[in-house]
């Protein structure tokens, strides 16, 4: 669970995070919340990101629950191809997580992406992807 800090100044957010950090600082963390993004384009927006996945690959149908994700912010920023991060892209201070983080593993992320778990406060979910698909276009 996370409470923002400015949640008062933010049109909505998202209580419950599902995001893919990109970079850690001391007091704070950037990444994608898949959140903001509806079904078809959190599952474009994987699929391509997969690309940068590292760990132990042998078997191409089996993930490893240690393979993970390599991608940078300045990385996403260079191509078009990766414009449906943008709606995505959050900075969470740590000392607004109010619960435990959990890890997912390689072999749930395909379920995790899915799941309906957003809480978005202020506004609909429906009108949180209608948002964040005009800001892909």
């Amino acid at each position: 669970m996370y409470d923002p800090k400015l949640k008062r100044e933010l049109p909505y957010y998202d209580r419950f995070p599902f995001v893919l950090v990109l970079s850690v600082q001391r007091d704070r963390f950037l990444g994608l919340n898949f959140h903001y993004l509806d079904y078809y384009h959190r599952a474009r927006l994987f699929d391509l990101l997969y690309q940068f996945r590292e760990g132990r690959k042998s078997r191409p149908t089996v993930r490893d629950i240690r393979m993970r994700l390599r991608v940078t912010y300045h990385l996403l920023k260079l191509s078009t191809k990766y414009r449906a991060f943008r709606p995505t892209i959050k900075c969470y201070l740590k000392s607004h997580v109010t619960t435990p983080l959990l890890k997912v593993g390689a072999r749930e992320w395909d379920v995790a992406l899915f799941l309906p778990v957003h809480l978005f406060v202020k506004e609909t979910a429906r009108n949180v992807w209608s948002e964040s698909a005009k800001k892909i276009r």
